[in-house]
């Protein structure tokens, strides 16, 4: 069987197989907040967005600036701000043409400086947990989100965002079925569910014909994870300090043999642009030669190329409201 399921983007590289033809709709009946399906690319050149080709925009209409898009506020990163704003808890909202799949799935950092771990699970069609919740909260708030840091994967052609949402700098479990601890890492975390057979789990067979299809592990009930390793390196792009991620990885998935567990490589390098790290095509270290920029290689004969990754620290997104809600979660202040 060829397992095409590079982590990061696992759902949001599967959404595609799941959507079916959409008709390209009207962009000012959008504008005027009609209730309308999502629209193509081909409607992106309409909207007067579209003429903002700001380096830090992760949303669909940048597919139409990706080769002309620059850094509008260019500067020095660090490896250990970088490592500071991606450490703690994460919850993920992925969309295909902006309709959102129905997932319960998080992302744990845990870095210093030099590098450190990370481990994500994503729970497919099997109903919505704690965490789900989390990222209820956060739709529903323009002021919570104004102020929520986000990490964004932008996939033109396949229509896809995949983003990431900031809830705490504490690593937080609720809903997983592990011993808490004080002192729990997330190694901790990850073996305790390898020895529960958590990612094991084959009550819902796929069809022969549809297993070696990318993404069909979304079109049943499933039960994926990853747990990475990650270096952090400083490098020079675009003349500018900035900061080479790589992410040594394990893959596990309900969906697979049991037991088996496959390897994998993603890597992106990540300049400054305000308060933002991007990772974005044309923009890479001097060393890297080629177009793209943030890589996953699961499967080194279907490796995925990130067009824009974006890691938006929040405090630049855009104006919040001047009243905030005084309810969000108490480890982060929101």
């Amino acid at each position: 069987m060829i397992h095409r399921m590079p982590f990061l983007s696992l759902a949001a590289l599967a959404a595609f197989v799941l959507a079916a033809p959409m008709a390209a709709q009207d962009p000012s009946s959008l504008r005027a907040g009609e209730e309308q399906s999502p629209f193509g690319l081909s409607d992106i050149e309409n909207f007067p967005e579209a003429d903002l080709p700001a380096l830090t925009r992760a949303d669909l209409y940048a597919c139409e600036q990706l080769d002309e898009a620059t850094a509008q506020q260019p500067g020095d990163a660090s490896t250990a701000e970088f490592a500071q704003a991606l450490s703690g808890t994460w919850v993920r909202e992925v969309t295909w043409y902006g309709v959102s799949m129905p997932t319960e799935s998080v992302l744990f950092f845990d870095l210093r400086p030099s590098g450190g771990v990370a481990m994500m699970y994503d729970l497919v069609t099997l109903g919505l947990g704690p965490m789900s919740r989390e990222l209820d909260a956060i739709r529903n708030s323009l002021a919570l989100r104004a102020r929520t840091p986000e990490l964004t994967y932008l996939i033109c052609d396949k229509g896809i965002r995949d983003s990431f949402f900031k809830i705490s700098d504490e690593h937080i479990f609720d809903g997983l079925p592990v011993e808490t601890m004080s002192d729990l890492s997330l190694d901790d975390v990850w073996q305790q569910l390898i020895e529960q057979k958590y990612f094991d789990r084959h009550q819902f067979p796929l069809p022969a014909e549809m297993r070696d299809e990318p993404g069909s592990e979304v079109l049943t009930p499933s039960v994926v994870g990853a747990f990475w390793n990650i270096t952090l390196q400083p490098v020079t792009i675009d003349s500018k300090r900035g900061v080479r991620m790589s992410l040594e990885g394990e893959y596990r998935g309900s969906h697979w043999p049991a037991g088996e567990v496959l390897s994998g490589l993603e890597f992106g390098d990540f300049l400054r642009d305000g308060d933002a790290f991007v990772a974005a095509v044309g923009h890479s270290a001097n060393d890297r030669s080629g177009r793209d920029n943030y890589v996953n290689k699961v499967d080194p004969n279907y490796p995925i190329a990130m067009d824009r990754v974006v890691l938006d620290t929040a405090s630049s997104k855009f104006e919040a409201p001047s009243e905030v809600e005084s309810s969000g979660n108490q480890e982060t202040g929101r």
